[in-house]
């Protein structure tokens, strides 16, 4: 249970953070579809957001739910149970499930989001949405022509980086295998030829190359 301190932190943080959106209770009410009096209570501190009731602010407010907590463990447990529904994405990458897939230009609009979200660290936002993300750019790989799979490659590979910045901060041992076959996934789906892509093998969290633009291997 929630202490008292945090119930009244929790509604201070969703409370500053609806102002500094330039938001009345009355807009943050209406765009989250929580009810006026329920808000209120929150912002002053007599009740606690369930976890459906924190989302719909977050959502309204475009942040992650664990922006607007002070303690993490409650966010902690949600990331962690969605692990191996990542990992089973992950592990599917080279024989996914049969499902619909979006039009190219919306799973590349799908992916820039959850970049946008590993950006802010919007991890629950990322672990909710990346394993269906991953499913399904792995079907449009499967399934395009050879011609347009290199197309795919480059968000599926972005998607993955996405999956590998949740996995590696919450990531417990059990999960290990999972990050071993993300890194495996990501060496495997450069498209050929592609010269960014003929750095070193990395770790996926390593960032960019290092080789700086128009030098030649070997060149000092």
């Amino acid at each position: 249970m929630p202490t008292t301190d945090t119930i009244r932190e929790a509604g201070q943080r969703i409370a500053a953070t609806r102002r500094a959106r330039r938001m009345t209770q009355d807009d943050l009410a209406r765009s989250s579809f929580v009810s006026l009096s329920m808000l209120r209570k929150i912002e002053q501190g007599t009740r606690f957001p369930s976890d459906d009731t924190l989302d719909a602010l977050a959502a309204a407010l475009h942040v992650d739910p664990s922006r607007l907590l002070t303690g993490h463990q409650r966010v902690d447990n949600r990331v962690h149970d969605a692990l191996p529904a990542v990992s089973a994405a992950i592990a599917a990458h080279d024989d996914p499930d049969d499902g619909p897939v979006r039009a190219l230009a919306r799973l590349q609009e799908a992916v820039e989001e959850a970049v946008t979200w590993r950006l802010g660290s919007q991890y629950v936002q990322i672990s909710r949405n990346i394993p269906g993300l991953l499913a399904e750019l792995s079907r449009a790989l499967h399934s395009a022509p050879p011609a347009e799979q290199p197309r795919v490659v480059s968000p599926l590979v972005r998607a993955y980086r996405c999956a590998d910045a949740v996995a590696y901060k919450f990531a417990a041992r059990a999960h290990r295998s999972g990050l071993r076959a993300l890194e495996q996934a990501i060496d495997t789906s450069r498209p050929p030829g592609d010269a960014r892509d003929r750095c070193p093998r990395r770790s996926p969290h390593a960032g960019r190359c290092h080789r700086q633009p128009g030098r030649q291997p070997g060149r000092r």
